[in-house]
This record gives C-alpha cells, structure tokens and sequence, in this order.
C-alpha cells in the first residue's frame, strides 16, 4: 500500500494541499522516495500490488479522481521495484 499511495502522489502530486509551485518538486521527491522504499523493501513488495490497489480502490473516501489513478499507480510502483 505504501509504495501505491507513493506512486499515486509521484504521478499526481496535486493530491496534495501544497502551493501550486512546491508540485513539480513533490512529484520529483516521490518518485526518488518510491525508488528508494523500493530498494529496501525485502521481500518486493509488487507481488501485493493487485490486492493494495483493490483496497484503495474500494476505499470510500478516495476521489474519483485519485480512483482512476490506481492502475497507473500500480504501474509506476512495479517499474520501480
């Protein structure tokens, strides 16, 4: 879940409640935050991806916005492993 929501924030990080002019860094600092979870993280975590996203996916307090972001979100979190 950690590395989707992580994916998620890299790919659209006016999630987010920050200043217009912070969202280019956040999504850059995301991404490298992803990468380095990433390389940590033992055993990977890509084998939970399908069941994270289900999760967020089902979550209710999720936009329909940031819904529609899961599965890129999953595929940023897998190319990063």
């Amino acid at each position: 879940m950690t590395a989707l929501i992580c994916a998620q924030v890299a790919l659209r990080p006016q999630m987010s409640d920050l200043p217009a002019d912070l969202l280019p860094v956040v999504g850059a600092k995301m991404s490298g935050l992803l990468r380095a979870y990433a390389s940590h993280v033992a055993p990977s975590y890509t084998d939970h991806l399908a069941a994270a996203a289900a999760l967020r996916r089902a979550n209710p307090t999720l936009s329909p916005s940031e819904t529609a972001l899961v599965d890129d979100a999953v595929v940023v979190a897998a190319s990063a492993a």
